[in-house]
């Protein structure tokens, strides 16, 4: 292993460049700014939101979208009310993006939500019909497949969960309210358009200082006749009249649609550690285990995200680990779809704050985006493990100058070929801006380079016309993950013909399409986060 340092960047690496591109934007008049949502389309657009203010407010919702370049193809500084700031921003395959956040008008905090037109001009927004929404930072946008809208967030001090339709009128809500704060964290939505929701809810214990606060997380349907959302299940962590914590940060799905919630669990009259815990729910609701890392030294430690791989099941998780009062260090692991623990990794960077905020996964590596400290500096670190091993294949340690402090609150990733596209973005200060930084790297099982270009891969289908037996071949520069399905002429997707690994060279599929009528489909290859569509007609 190979040590390389710079004068303000430092990489402790086997096969790494260094950053791709970078950028910056401070703000209007040079205020301070801040990158808190980051999503990348299929063409490696960049596209993130969060907050930007002048030295006389105090902030305005910023949206920014790069090319895979880094060029700043358009940005929009929405001013709703007084104090304006997004948390969570989604696109859907058009090109339009949507960003959910808060507004204070001075009396209320309201929810805001905004539809940006693919030039970055604002399609509609909704700001003024929401009253009494709460300020936290627990925001999170989806869209269904019709594009309809939907943000999980908190209203008072209830849990909060309403939808919009795609101009951004109000369709209705669902209010959770178990007597003291509760609060949706993040929300996913299923392949059916059913809406899985956590966080956690408050009840009060008699003293008005003491509540016992539990993990929840519920499925719902949105009743388009009723305006209502109906309740499929719930699950409630243990639910009792004595103090507790537990909470659920983030929630995601396998496509087996099971559902795995991390978050905290924390016991004990006087708070005692909280831990990272992670729950695993099959579709139906039930309960299949709850994993808690119990910390040998007894210290706490709690997971910022999470990331589930959508075949194997297995949860990543990272966050953080507290050595002492003045010591955190980030704490990465893994938990396989059985509830082991197959890999932990604890690093240090310095001797104060260190933590771990997003992680996403490729093909074959994991990554974690974050900070690190040290006296008089916060710099932005990105780092790389083998997905299965956790073995740690490289760090980046970002300092824009040796005065300045870093910090990543997200990241995201898109694989091309053999190739990683990382994007970790937050805020810099000293100077103040919002700050992303994109990697390109080398994602395989080896950390030797193959060539500069990007590989491709190539597909046949034949016979054309078909007439009984479809053959489908598929030929893989690498392994590398690779899906196959197959839709009709409508767009509505009928099967998946293949979801594994593709070995290198040629794969071979065969499907028997009896059950289909005469006519036009389109075969959908995503391969190495490539993706490509062949026609094939069906005539028998």
């Amino acid at each position: 292993m190979k040590i390389i340092i710079t004068t303000f960047l430092i990489v402790v690496s086997l096969a790494f460049t260094g950053p791709l591109w970078y950028a910056k934007y401070n703000g209007p008049s040079g205020g301070y700014a801040s990158i808190l949502d980051i999503v990348i389309d299929n063409d490696r657009n960049v596209y993130v939101t969060g907050i930007a203010n002048s030295n006389n407010d105090d902030g305005d919702i910023i949206t920014i979208k790069y090319n895979a370049q880094g060029d700043a193809l358009w940005s929009r500084l929405t001013d709703c009310y007084y104090k304006d700031i997004a948390y969570s921003i989604c696109i859907d395959e058009y090109g339009y993006s949507y960003v959910a956040g808060f507004t204070y008008d001075g009396t209320y905090y309201r929810l805001a939500v905004i539809k940006y037109n693919p030039d970055g001009t604002i399609n509609c927004i909704n700001a003024d019909n929401v009253q009494n929404a709460f300020y936290m930072n627990s925001y999170t946008i989806k869209l269904d497949s019709q594009r309809n809208v939907y943000v999980a967030t908190m209203y008072g001090t209830d849990a909060w969960l309403v939808t919009f339709d795609n101009n951004l009128n109000y369709r209705g809500s669902l209010l959770i309210d178990y007597g003291d704060l509760d609060c949706f964290n993040d929300m996913v939505i299923t392949s059916d358009d059913k809406i899985i929701v956590t966080g956690r809810v408050e009840t009060p214990l008699g003293s008005p200082e003491q509540t016992d606060k539990d993990m929840f997380i519920g499925k719902y349907i949105f009743n388009e006749g009723t305006g209502l959302f109906e309740e499929i299940w719930h699950y409630v962590s243990f639910p009792q009249a004595e103090y507790s914590i537990e909470k659920g940060h983030k929630v995601k799905l396998d496509n087996a649609g099971n559902v795995y919630v991390a978050g905290t669990t924390q016991t004990g009259s006087s708070q005692g550690y909280q831990h990272y815990c992670l729950w695993k729910f099959n579709a139906d609701g039930n309960l299949q285990w709850m994993f808690n890392y119990n910390d040998p030294q007894g210290n706490s430690s709690s997971p910022c995200d999470l990331a589930v791989h959508p075949v194997t099941g297995i949860s990543y998780m990272t966050g953080w680990r507290a050595l002492n009062t003045n010591d955190v260090e980030i704490m990465t692991m893994a938990i396989d779809a059985d509830m082991n623990l197959l890999w932990r990794d604890n690093w240090n960077y310095g001797s104060l704050y260190d933590e771990g905020h997003a992680i996403a996964i490729s093909n074959y590596s994991v990554y974690v985006s974050g900070m690190v400290s040290s006296p008089g500096n916060n710099d932005m670190v990105t780092m790389c493990y083998r997905l299965s091993t956790g073995e740690r294949k490289w760090i980046e340690i970002y300092r824009y100058s040796t005065s300045s402090k870093e910090i990543a609150w997200c990241n995201a990733v898109k694989q091309n070929g053999n190739y990683a596209y990382i994007v970790s973005a937050g805020q810099l200060q000293n100077p103040d801006y919002a700050l992303t930084v994109m990697y390109k790297v080398l994602d395989n099982n080896s950390d030797n380079p193959a060539g500069h270009e990007e590989p491709m891969f190539y597909t046949q289908i034949y016979p054309q016309p078909c007439h009984d037996i479809m053959k489908i071949t598929l030929s893989s520069p690498a392994e590398q993950w690779a899906s196959v399905s197959l839709y009709d002429a409508t767009g509505r997707k009928i099967t998946d013909l293949y979801n594994d690994f593709a070995k290198t060279g040629l794969n071979k599929i065969v499907y028997n399409p009896d059950n289909l009528c005469n006519g036009v489909y389109f075969v959908r290859f995503d391969v190495g986060g490539i993706t490509k569509t062949e026609k094939v007609v069906l005539q028998r």
